[in-house]
């Protein structure tokens, strides 16, 4: 009898697992219905399926994408140039769903009980799904982002027991290795874990992480550019962190400040606030956190470099909350992380208080601005109907999102 009633708590537990993943993807798409009831390409996924119709799917799997390459990201290629042609950007909407989901999900699955308790990370997984003016992020394209947050919760979990959650972290940190280049700066985050932890799994993802940030120095020595400085110590450098970073976008062409001249007095106070909240939470925060926002500020040096070396950045367009917020998405899931462990019982209690009143606020933010706009309707569905009834060798040009962008298929 004894022995038989272990199954009966794994059973219900896993149903009720699979219920809260059914609840995330509901709240994954209820804030851009239109993955759903109208795909459409977006931006350089345009580029991929273009080479994958011309060239094949595993050709375009493995072409580099701005000097690196972007496997996990792409893998939908395998299907979507075998469905019907109205429906390819319906297989990439739902894998960019699907990544969304399994990050959420791996955030409330028992290989991280050991970083956290339950509540805490169930409020996480929800800040997560709420993040706002986050929209870009929702595209194929950058699901490296999200995968990449992945691979470092993995990283943070409890080893794996069973033989399919081995192949699971296997196949997944492979794939997120040679997926952009977060290979590069997720290698000493799994070295230092290694380092305390002395745990000969952290040791084998670390390796896995090493030939991945192999192949894609390889890769990226061929492609990038020479650095032409910039002067990146640029007034508007203090409204871009303080507005994108610490206030999800809000500071400027959201909602808070609309008149980017009156920001800077807030934003300088706000710059303050959230760097001594953040050293606060890496000197008195549990490993993982500190390994978290020692990421997500390799990320901001990364950002940093690449603004130093390319004069082709806007930064009036960086303050905007719809354009390349990609590039906030890590930095901004890890000062959610702070803000929900200032909450944690250990803290002292007008920690508690602020921590709540932040949390509380970014919430109502959040559920307030819950619906993303919907991109314009360039009916791919018409012009994927073209191409298929066109006579074999026709050109046909079609617009996709962003607008100004377009992309040409030939009929077969």
């Amino acid at each position: 009898m004894v022995q038989a009633a272990n199954p009966l708590p794994q059973y219900s537990n896993r149903w009720t697992f699979l219920l809260a993943l059914l609840f995330i993807a509901i709240a994954v798409i209820s804030r851009k219905p239109d993955l759903v009831t109208n795909p459409q390409f977006m931006g350089d996924e345009c580029i991929w399926f273009s080479e994958a119709w011309f060239t094949g799917p595993w050709h375009a799997i493995v072409h580099p994408q701005a000097g690196y390459l972007c496997v996990a990201s792409k893998l939908p290629l395998l299907l979507a140039i075998h469905v019907p042609l109205a429906e390819a950007p319906a297989v990439f909407d739902w894998y960019t769903i699907g990544i969304e989901v399994l990050l959420a999900g791996f955030l409330l699955s028992g290989r991280l009980a050991n970083v956290a308790g339950l509540n805490a990370r169930l409020l996480l997984a929800f800040l997560c799904i709420a993040l706002p003016n986050s929209a870009e992020v929702e595209s194929l394209n950058n699901t490296q982002w999200m995968l990449a947050v992945l691979c470092l919760l993995i990283l943070f979990g409890s080893p794996p027991k069973s033989a399919a959650a081995k192949a699971f972290d296997i196949a997944a940190v492979g794939l997120i290795s040679v997926t952009g280049p977060f290979c590069l700066l997720l290698l000493p985050i799994a070295c230092l874990l290694w380092w305390f932890q002395r745990v000969r799994w952290t040791a084998l993802l670390a390796c896995i992480i090493g030939v991945g940030c192999g192949i894609q120095l390889f890769t990226l020595a061929h492609a990038l550019p020479p650095c032409r400085p910039m002067d990146v110590l640029n007034p508007l450098g203090i409204q871009i962190l303080s507005g994108q970073i610490f206030l999800f976008g809000a500071l400027h062409g959201g909602t808070l400040v609309p008149n980017p001249s009156e920001a800077m007095d807030i934003a300088i106070l706000v710059l303050a606030l959230g760097l001594l909240t953040a050293i606060y939470a890496f000197w008195k925060g549990a490993r993982e956190l500190k390994l978290f926002l020692l990421f997500a500020f390799l990320i901001c040096v990364s950002i940093g470099r690449r603004l130093h070396c390319d004069t082709g950045w806007s930064w009036q367009s960086l303050m905007s909350p719809d354009f390349a917020v990609r590039y906030w998405y890590i930095p901004r899931l890890a000062f959610l992380a702070v803000l929900v462990w200032l909450i944690g019982r250990a803290r002292p209690q007008w920690v508690r208080i602020a921590g709540a009143a932040a949390v509380i606020a970014l919430s109502l933010f959040a559920v307030t601005h819950w619906r993303y706009s919907t991109w314009p309707d360039y009916h791919w569905r018409y012009y994927a109907h073209l191409v298929e009834r066109s006579p074999r060798g026709t050109t046909v040009w079609i617009p996709v999102n962003p607008p100004g962008w377009k992309f040409f298929l030939v009929a077969r």
